[in-house]
């Protein structure tokens, strides 16, 4: 029997070991973490609704709520926000990371996957051209026919690939952000705030942005950065947001850390003779926001639907291929585009944002987007084409962010040449054509 070896236990990663153990495959997971309850953040998380489903998970009984409006703010505090516009019907999952784990770790045990806790991996095995397995920090050498890279942004496996496999190593500043989490005890002094979720843009896009959820017992803070602080820091500059939120407590009930997170398009290339990335490990996430569970369970389910395919038991770059053009035909394409908008924001002056949230150039209609909807299109559906010259004129009253959306346009379009260019079969020439396009483009982006 061929045996599978899952680097992380990230969900991706799960998601595919869950899939094939289903099928018969012997399948072993192997992390870090010393016992299963240490694994995933200690916080809560928006997801789509069918993220469990698709991905071929039993659905979850808890965690489901209508869809919670986004107030975006920005940094006049006398100019009002931009609220989200949510129908009656619209639902989405939400778990704590931990409460997530627990369900599909249940399944995936159920289903056969072994999991191996306190393994510290430090780099891949090669034979030739093919991983075919990991070392571990104790010298351990862990062998198998397929190795699914799932250990999350700076994986000791594919930042240490042999670069001629053309997996792309190291992400670029601004293609990460780092953040600092944490839930407060929510003041009760304060009963008249609602619960809700507002984004705040208090300084220009380099310097990143802040939210603040406010629950029923607990304030959710956030402050992003482009690049690494320290925790006092976060501390400082979270008293710029106590003006928006007196209710918080000086209490840390859970997190409290600083977590980098990928906010990039997904790797042009995330398969190798014997490896295949996921989930983190491939820059699966939304690039506006970072989150990345629906993306990555379904990405998992492709992958496992690629190694069954191959009867042959190759686990080439070539079988594995399909996996990655699946990725990119459902998801991985729109979301290189979103990347586009990312990298827009990050360019943004304080009076750009200033233009962009008292002029009307962005509604609440435009934002209504959820979830599961991560392409232009969709971003842009609620745009009414008499209404685009109505925005330019709007936009025009401050050329230098005219240009900055002139420029949008036009690397738009280039993206979609770019993207015309990848092979729908596996080819290594094209691909590698197509990789080095697609990398050179967005590096040219980064400032």
């Amino acid at each position: 029997m061929k045996k599978i070896i899952v680097a992380g236990a990230g969900h991706g990663g799960i998601a595919a070991a869950y899939n094939l153990a289903k099928k018969g495959y012997d399948v072993t997971v192997y992390d870090r973490v010393q016992k299963e309850e240490d694994l995933g953040h200690e916080w809560q998380d928006f997801f789509h609704k069918d993220a469990l489903t698709d991905s071929g998970f039993p659905a979850c009984e808890v965690g489901m709520v209508h869809r919670v409006p986004i107030s975006f703010y920005g940094p006049d505090k006398d100019v009002p926000p931009i609220g989200q516009t949510v129908k009656d019907d619209e639902f989405e999952m939400h778990m704590y990371r931990k409460d997530l784990y627990a369900h599909i770790l249940k399944y995936s045990k159920e289903a056969g996957v072994k999991f191996v806790f306190g393994c510290s991996i430090k780099k891949p095995l090669m034979l030739g051209n093919r991983v075919v397995g990991f070392e571990t920090s104790d010298g351990e050498k862990v062998i198998g026919d397929l190795v699914i890279d799932a250990c999350g942004i700076n994986s000791p496996l594919r930042t240490q690939l042999p670069s001629y496999l053309g997996v792309q190593n190291k992400f670029l500043r601004g293609e990460t952000i780092f953040v600092y989490r944490a839930y407060y005890n929510r003041l009760k002094k304060f009963p008249e705030i609602p619960n809700d979720y507002h984004v705040y843009f208090l300084n220009d896009g380099k310097d990143g942005m802040g939210w603040i959820v406010t629950n029923e017992d607990s304030v959710d803070v956030l402050i992003g950065k482009p690049s690494p602080f320290t925790k006092e820091e976060a501390l400082s500059e979270l008293e710029r947001y106590d003006e928006f939120a007196p209710h918080r407590g000086k209490k840390v009930l859970l997190g409290g850390g600083i977590y980098e997170i990928p906010v990039r398009q997904p790797l042009a290339i995330m398969v190798a003779d014997g490896y295949a990335a996921v989930g983190d490990s491939a820059a699966m996430t939304v690039p506006i926001v970072g989150s990345g569970i629906a993306n990555t369970l379904k990405a998992g389910k492709m992958l496992a639907d690629a190694v069954l395919a191959d009867k042959n038991g190759e686990y080439s770059a070539s079988t594995l291929y399909n996996y990655e053009a699946a990725y990119y035909k459902q998801l991985g394409s729109s979301l290189a585009m979103v990347d586009l908008i990312k990298i827009l924001l990050q360019n943004l002056t304080l009076e750009d944002l200033r233009l962009f949230f008292a002029s009307g150039v962005v509604t609440s209609e435009d934002l209504s987007f959820n979830s599961n909807e991560a392409s232009l299109s969709t971003i842009f559906a609620n745009i009414k084409p008499s209404d685009v010259v109505d925005r330019f004129k709007k936009v025009g009253k401050n050329k230098a962010l005219f240009k900055k959306v002139l420029t949008l346009i036009k690397n738009i379009a280039i993206l979609r040449r770019i993207m015309l260019t990848m092979p729908k079969k596996y080819n290594e020439k094209s691909l590698a054509a197509f990789a080095d396009r697609y990398n050179k483009f967005f590096a040219s982006l980064v400032k």
